[in-house]
């Protein structure tokens, strides 16, 4: 009998293994170099490229200043040259972070430049259509011109949260023209924008009606704008006026002073009071009347609230000028459990140098309306308010993004949801980006005074406490609504 053996070392088997071995620190060290030249690219833009306002800055900022400013009310939702596409609003975008990240190639004169980003409703299946962006500019002699540029892209928001609705809230980016471009003498910044799907028809003329009116930056006044919010649209004949006082007046208490609230259907003591505010600077009132082709939370979340809370988000910030926005509803109430206002709590939670956060997510608490009233009264005559008399809560905390309720720095943030943050801008290194927090319910919670959200013997079965931490703003909230229901409805005064 002959024996075979295989040898246990083979010898060209090691040495074609060992080459193979020296490729992999090679391709690696080479993808490294890459990194580092890519990454070093990308700093290297962003350091050389400053943003429009200061390499255009003097120039642009006088042509705004010879803008007219169209109020906001004139805002509306518009027909676009795209079947069953409609815009909203437009605002500039010169974020270098964020236009590089978009397109590169907007670069003009050692500068990034910028794009016009436009707030929309659109068909989910559509979305990559490609797109010509028609901008719009008056010259001295009071003339029209148009000029056709392709869109970049055209990208759902909040789409996570779309729950496969029909349609979507989406952002339609159009590149903002170079001076050099062909426009009327004297001209740089397009007053008006639409789009249409004839990308090559420089002959298209768009019905003078869909253009929207691009808001650029105000003139920003001396004093710092901090707090702003932001409300979902008012649908289904909203007729809770005693409640929209309480939310406006405890708000102010902690230093907002800008609403943005979006009218489709309300009652006419709901109109009252936001007329009042209105003329009072107070609150924008927006008209949000959707077309029939919409049906509520069949085919589009809620009234189009994210493409609500995204135009509040750019109105407030990149048109108005606010640090901080709020995105919350009617019946929700971030709460400081240590402080006294949102100056102080935000000083505790963003101190200076305090790094790459641009998001602050308060985790919710449910107080049930079905619970009792707290035995705790108010002076007389104090309108009643849910704030002041639910008092118990169920004990849990629900965990960030769920029914969460945020503060962010506005101009960190390119895409808001309704309980989370979608996208934040990058920062300057390739691969990170400002981030959201959660925080500690020591310091402050989402307090949502509702009914349950589930069944009744659910939430019967839960666990609860009281928490009157809300009677620390309550006294002087309570006076402070009742001084405004009396002027707003001095004949009704109860």
């Amino acid at each position: 009998m002959v024996f075979k053996y295989r040898p246990i070392f083979n010898w060209n088997f090691f040495r074609r293994n060992l080459r193979r071995a020296k490729i992999f620190p090679i391709l690696l060290a080479s993808l490294g170099v890459v990194w580092i030249v890519v990454q070093q690219m990308r700093l290297w833009n962003l350091s050389s490229l400053k943003s429009m306002t200061e390499t255009f800055g003097d120039e642009l900022r006088r042509e705004m200043e010879r803008l007219i400013i169209v109020n906001e009310s004139d805002d509306t939702w518009r027909n676009l040259g795209v079947n069953d596409w409609r815009g909203f609003s437009a605002y500039l975008e010169t974020r270098p972070e964020v236009v590089l990240e978009e397109d590169d190639s907007l670069i003009y004169a050692g500068s990034t430049w910028g794009f016009i980003r436009i707030i929309s409703i659109v068909p989910v299946s559509a979305a990559s259509t490609q797109l010509a962006c028609s901008f719009r500019y008056h010259s001295t002699a009071n003339h029209t011109t148009i000029l056709k540029k392709p869109s970049i892209r055209t990208e759902l928001v909040a789409f996570g949260e779309n729950f496969g609705m029909y349609y979507s809230a989406a952002y339609i980016l159009c590149p903002l023209p170079y001076p050099n471009e062909a426009l009327p003498p004297g001209a740089q910044l397009p007053v008006g924008l639409t789009v249409s799907i004839n990308r090559d028809r420089s002959t298209d003329s768009p019905d003078p009606t869909d253009f929207i009116t691009i808001r650029y930056p105000k003139p920003q006044a001396t004093n710092e704008k901090s707090f702003a919010v932001c409300v979902q649209p008012f649908h289904h004949h909203f007729d809770k006026v005693d409640d929209l006082i309480a939310f406006i007046e405890y708000y102010r208490m902690m230093g907002v002073n800008r609403f943005t609230f979006y009218r489709d259907s309300v009652t006419s003591g709901v109109d009252r009071v936001l007329d009042y505010y209105s003329r009072l600077n107070v609150a924008v009132v927006l008209h949000w009347k959707l077309q029939d082709l919409y049906d509520f939370e069949r085919n589009l979340r809620v009234d189009g609230i994210y493409a609500a809370l995204n135009d509040c988000l750019y109105r407030s910030v990149f048109y108005d000028g606010y640090r901080y926005v709020l995105g919350v509803d009617v019946d929700e109430y971030i709460v400081p459990r240590r402080h006294d206002n949102f100056t102080e709590m935000m000083e505790h939670l963003n101190p200076e140098g305090a790094g790459i956060t641009g998001a602050w997510i308060f985790r919710n608490v449910f107080y049930y309306l079905m619970y009792d009233d707290d035995l705790v009264t108010l002076s007389p005559g104090t309108p009643r308010m849910n704030f002041h008399s639910k008092t118990r809560r169920w004990e849990r905390t629900n965990p960030p993004h769920d029914r969460s309720k945020f503060i962010v720095q506005g101009r960190d943030v390119v895409e808001l949801g309704n309980h989370r943050i979608w996208k934040l801008k990058r920062t300057w290194s390739l691969f990170t980006r400002f981030k959201e927090t959660a925080v500690d319910p020591d310091v402050g919670t989402s307090n949502h005074y509702r009914f349950c959200e589930t069944e009744i013997d659910t939430c019967w079965h839960r666990k609860s406490i009281i928490d009157r931490t809300a009677h620390r703003f309550t006294h002087k909230l309570g006076l402070r609504v009742k001084n405004i229901y009396r002027t707003i409805f001095p004949g009704n005064y109860r």
